[in-house]
């Protein structure tokens, strides 16, 4: 749908209303779409936090008709959810069957890394930045991710040298050769 696009992009933009607009408009017009269900679950977790957007997941499946990738999605939605009400063994099989459906999304690596720096297990969040940034050579997230697992693990210097050799994907080239 065009309108969840729109949302999405007026959601980065920094247009946070506008975007909560479109979205509530899309929720009662189109309630059983995937896309949109998937992206009230998002505003839902926002807005009214990880106990009613679990109790929305509950009442709101994805539905039959919906593709593997937005299934694995929905799962991944619920996974983040549940990593913040701290059901780490849920969280970890929401993200398992997630990759059974749809292996090769990046979300995957992003969700797992959250769930392991909620686990406070740094030594593992550190081998998984570093599989992912394999896997994913430009995702922009991972240095952050790596230098943050690097310093909880009291190797700060080496978090500062990963920092400044990934330091063009946070700044513009022009102001990195000043």
């Amino acid at each position: 749908r065009r309108g969840v696009f729109h949302s999405r992009l007026c959601g980065q933009l920094g247009r946070r209303s506008e975007s909560r607009k479109t979205i509530l408009r899309l929720w009662r017009r189109h309630r059983s779409h995937p896309a949109v269900i998937h992206h009230f679950g998002w505003h839902l977790l926002e807005l009214r936090g990880p106990a009613h957007t679990r109790a929305f997941h509950l009442s709101h499946p994805p539905p039959a008709d919906a593709s593997a990738a937005r299934r694995a999605d929905t799962l991944l939605q619920e996974a983040e959810v549940l990593t913040t009400l701290r059901d780490f063994t849920r969280a970890r099989s929401r993200i398992e069957e997630a990759e059974s459906l749809a292996p090769g999304l990046r979300w995957l690596a992003v969700t797992r890394g959250r769930l392991l720096a909620a686990m406070d297990l740094q030594s593992e969040l550190l081998a998984h930045a570093r599989e992912a940034a394999a896997r994913h050579p430009s995702c922009w997230h991972r240095p952050m991710i790596e230098a943050e697992a690097l310093v909880a693990l009291g190797r700060d210097d080496e978090a500062l040298d990963g920092l400044r050799r990934h330091a063009c994907r946070f700044e513009a080239p022009f102001l990195m050769a000043q």
